[in-house]
């Protein structure tokens, strides 16, 4: 477990005369103490890539269960191509992140990682939370993403698809635009999408990372979700579905034969009591 700079939920903390951005949202993390893990519950924070062992698979369409780097399990959609290396930073993120690079050659080729040591199945009492920072490029055609939560699955985000396919999913992501959105679906009844209009970073820019996360109440208590750290105006609703475990979840899907990249600074997952228990 790696702490970033800012990581403490009671403040946001200057550093050098500047305000931390790059670590965890206060608000977001207000009612969790790591320092009391696993006391109040669990929480995981994933940012040192130094030790990546990259993911190049060399079959087409295949599904690589590595067992190196926390048990992600990356599948490439229609080709051979996509990979999940370390990578050199990009502006906003010193040290090594992550690319998840769709390498396509054709529209909606690209690819997905499931990171399935971290899975997390909803409890009464027991709140949901997930952020994470990341960012896209080569995003002139608008790629296919997903960031977030969602069950065992091989085809998270695919090209039929205007959501997520995942059987239960909570998260953020882009379909054929750079218009954000959020939606969920972890009662396998209906999905629930909002259209994030409420903030300015609605709209992915190219290379300009965003921090995006949510907390999920209980088991069928709501939640809310946050863009940079601001807690957005709609309410999560939903009702778990029994056994429904998820896990962290990153899908970049290229649009008319463009490369796109998105890479992933940290994210971050908790299982906390609910406060006030």
């Amino acid at each position: 477990m790696t702490f970033l700079p800012g990581y403490d939920p009671s403040a946001a903390k200057a550093t050098g005369g500047r305000t931390v951005t790059r670590g965890l949202s206060p608000k977001l993390w207000r009612n969790v103490r790591p320092e009391l893990a696993p006391l109040g519950g669990n929480f995981q924070m994933f940012s040192d890539w130094y030790n990546w062992v990259n993911i190049t698979p060399t079959t087409a369409a295949s599904t690589t269960a590595d067992t190196t780097n926390n048990q992600c399990t990356f599948t490439n959609n229609t080709d051979n191509d996509g990979q999940l290396i370390k990578a050199s930073s990009i502006a906003g993120a010193p040290g090594d992140i992550l690319a998840l690079d769709s390498e396509g050659g054709a529209d909606e080729e690209g690819c997905q990682a499931q990171f399935q040591k971290q899975g997390l199945t909803p409890r009464d009492g027991y709140d949901i939370y997930f952020e994470a920072r990341v960012a896209l490029s080569d995003i002139a055609t608008a790629p296919d993403t997903f960031v977030g939560l969602a069950s065992s699955d091989t085809t998270v985000m695919t090209a039929a698809s205007a959501t997520p396919t995942a059987t239960d999913f909570t998260g953020f992501y882009t379909n054929a635009s750079t218009s954000l959105l959020f939606g969920n679906d972890v009662d396998v009844t209906a999905t629930s999408i909002h259209t994030l209009l409420d903030h300015a970073t609605s709209t992915v820019t190219s290379e300009a990372f965003v921090k995006v996360g949510f907390v999920l109440r209980g088991t069928q208590d709501g939640g809310e979700y946050y863009i940079n750290g601001v807690s957005q105006s709609e309410v999560i609703t939903w009702a778990a579905a029994a056994n429904a475990v998820m896990y962290p979840s990153f899908a970049c899907l290229a649009t008319a034969a463009v490369d796109s990249i998105m890479y992933i600074d940290w994210y971050a997952i908790a299982q906390w009591e609910t406060a006030g228990q």
